[in-house]
């Protein structure tokens, strides 16, 4: 790698943050060793912390970073209450600011402004955690016909996604998302190739085209089982094609206040319309990940990539 491009890194102390309590604790400690393994690598000056509960912040302090890289994936590492804790203290930190990371993280309203901004997104329905499921899981039955995809609100990595084909399925499945995770949206089910566009900086990556082997879609053994998933990148798709679905990621990155990396998942229709899901403000970062995958195809290494994003929190290119 480019000494230079280290420098600015080379009295950093970078206390690497994972782990987490939420339902993706174990990827997020697996990006975590790898991004902290990368910086050591490369001779940065850093730290392994596993935030494993609330209770472990004041011990974050007294690392004392120069800059945190958050590799905490899902609830309070993703939706912004980390972020808010490091804005508090003043410290620089890696990814998408409070709002942007909040925003990302929640389904429902990252969807209305993909739809306010023109953005094409699959049509949904969304239920709260206290209303009655079954008059909107009818809705979504007779407006998008099967299947039909249920989905927490506010998880990533594909937990607690169902894909239903009939209507009974439809309720119990929305039954059971409800009870466990409170607040859920019903899906259009769009027919077609699974995708994904990494960001860095202002910048999509070649798009990754993901095709699970096993698995009905990419849930989480398909993304997180080695083997599990063929990936093709640059995906199959045609010249206007792959320019109008990098256009469209950067503008859904865009209109959440996303910034420094991240992934937007998309689906490409049968008729080549590219539909896009969601934001990931904080992608995984194991051995496995699509956005390491991506960088790869045009000569970002691992630890480049790594070291790159770190260089975005201290405002460094």
């Amino acid at each position: 790698m480019d000494k230079e491009l280290i420098a600015p890194l080379k009295d950093k102390r970078v206390v690497v943050v994972s782990g987490g309590w939420s339902s993706e604790r174990e990827i997020s400690l697996l990006s975590g060793r790898n991004v902290f393994e990368a910086l050591r690598r490369q001779g940065v000056e850093a730290v392994s912390f596993d935030l494993a509960s609330p209770d472990d912040l004041p011990k974050l302090l007294k690392e004392k970073p120069d800059v945190i890289f958050i590799a905490l994936h899902g609830k309070a590492g993703e939706d912004g209450s980390f972020q808010g804790f490091a804005e508090v203290a003043g410290i620089p930190y890696t990814g998408s600011g409070v709002e942007a990371s909040a925003v990302g993280m929640d389904k429902w309203v990252s969807k209305w402004i993909f739809a306010r901004n023109d953005i094409p997104t699959p049509r949904f329905i969304p239920i709260p955690g206290d209303a009655d499921y079954v008059p909107a899981a009818q809705k979504a039955a007779a407006e998008f016909g099967f299947p039909v995809i249920v989905k927490p609100r506010f998880e990533g990595s594909s937990v607690g996604v169902h894909i239903v084909h009939e209507e009974l399925a439809l309720l119990e499945q929305t039954r059971r998302v409800q009870a466990e995770f409170g607040d859920v949206l019903l899906e259009e089910f769009i027919s077609g190739m699974t995708g994904t566009a990494g960001i860095l900086g202002d910048k999509a990556m070649p798009l990754l085209e993901l095709v699970p082997k096993t698995q009905e879609f990419y849930d989480y053994q398909a993304k997180y089982t080695k083997g599990a998933t063929q990936f093709i990148c640059p995906a199959r798709m045609d010249p206007e094609q792959t320019r109008l679905t990098q256009e469209l990621a950067l503008r859904a990155f865009r209109s959440i206040g996303a910034r420094h990396f991240g992934r937007v998942d998309f689906m490409l229709a049968e008729n080549s319309q590219p539909y896009l899901l969601e934001v990931n403000t904080i992608p995984g970062l194991t051995d496995v990940s699509d956005l390491p995958a991506e960088a790869e195809v045009v000569g970002i290494s691992y630890d480049e990539l790594i070291v790159r994003i770190t260089l975005m929190a201290i405002g460094e290119r």
